[in-house]
C-alpha cells in the first residue's frame, strides 16, 4: 500500500493538521475536545467519545469494509478493552477477560458500563459459504473484460446504486454466478488497490491477460468477499454508520 501524508489522509474531513499526528504507518491519532480518533488511511477505525462524562469513554469500532489483517491490528493495538479476531473470515470480538463472544460489526461500540453493543448476528453458514464460493470462483475466472456499458447498471452506479437496489441485487449475482467487472472494480477501489493491481484483473485492449495476474488472485478473492460480506451480512451502506456526541461521522 502507498504511504500517505497527513494532507492526503485528512482530505475531505473536518479535521485540522494541528489536531492530528502519526502513531503508526498510514495511521493518525486525531484529538478533539471530548473525542479521540484513530484514522487508518481514509477510515476512522476507532473513535473514543468521552463527551458524555457520566458514562465514561465509549469506543466505536469501524473498518468501513476494509477487513484486512492490518486494520484488525489497529483495532486491537490502539485500545485496551476488546479483542477482535477472525475465524474462517468471520470476525468475532469479546471484552478482554470475559468469556462471552459476539460477532463483530462495523459500528459496534464498547460501553464501560453496558459492555459491547450494536454487535453483529451469527451469520447464516450457508450464506457465508455462498459468498466465499462466489469470491473464489470470481478470482479464478480472471481476467475478465474491462468494466463498460455492458456491465450491471446498478453496479455501475456505485454504492448509491447498490444501496437503492438492496441486498437482493447482490444475491442475484451470486445465484447467477455473474462476475460483474464493475463490481470487482468497486471492491478493489474500496480496498485501496493500486492502479497496477486493478489493471491486472482485466483483459487488455487486445483481449489478452496481463503477466503475473496469479500473484494477485488471493487479493481479488479477498476484495470481492469483503465487499459482498460487508453488505449482505453486515448490512453496510454508503451512509455514515454512527456519529459521536459532537456529530463527527465515523466514516
Amino acid at each position: 500500500m502507498p504511504k500517505l501524508n497527513k494532507t492526503q489522509m485528512l482530505e475531505g474531513t473536518p479535521y485540522q493538521h494541528e489536531d492530528a499526528k502519526f502513531v503508526a504507518n498510514n495511521t493518525l491519532q486525531i484529538k478533539l475536545p471530548g473525542l479521540r480518533i484513530i484514522r487508518h488511511f481514509h477510515t476512522n477505525v476507532l473513535m473514543f467519545d468521552s463527551y458524555t462524562d457520566d458514562e465514561g469513554t465509549i469506543i466505536v469500532f469501524n473498518t468501513d469494509g476494509h477487513r484486512s489483517n492490518t486494520t484488525r491490528g489497529r483495532l486491537n493495538d490502539f485500545q485496551d478493552f476488546v479483542d477482535i479476531w477472525t475465524d474462517k473470515r468471520v470476525w468475532y470480538a469479546k471484552i478482554r477477560g470475559d468469556e462471552e463472544v459476539v460477532v463483530y460489526k462495523d459500528g459496534m461500540t464498547y460501553h464501560p458500563k453496558r459492555g459491547l453493543e450494536n454487535c453483529g448476528k451469527v451469520p447464516d453458514k450457508k450464506l457465508v459459504a455462498s459468498i466465499r464460493k462466489y469470491a473464489k470462483d470470481f478470482a479464478a475466472a480472471l481476467p475478465i473484460e474491462q468494466p463498460g456499458a455492458g456491465d450491471c447498471m446498478i453496479c455501475c452506479l456505485g454504492e448509491q446504486g447498490v444501496d437503492a437496489a438492496g441486498v437482493s441485487h447482490l444475491l442475484s449475482h451470486i445465484e447467477e454466478n455473474y462476475f460483474v467487472p464493475r463490481l470487482l472494480w468497486n471492491a478493489m477501489v474500496e480496498a485501496d488497490r493500486t492502479d497496477l493491481v486493478r489493471t491486472y484483473a482485466f483483459k487488455d485492449q487486445g483481449g489478452n491477460s496481463y503477466p503475473h495476474i496469479d500473484s494477485f488472485r488471493d487479493w481479488y478473492e479477498r476484495d470481492v468477499f469483503n465487499f459482498m460480506y460487508s453488505r449482505i451480512i453486515d448490512g453496510r451502506t454508503s451512509r455514515p454508520l454512527v456519529t459521536s456526541a459532537r456529530g463527527y461521522a465515523v466514516r
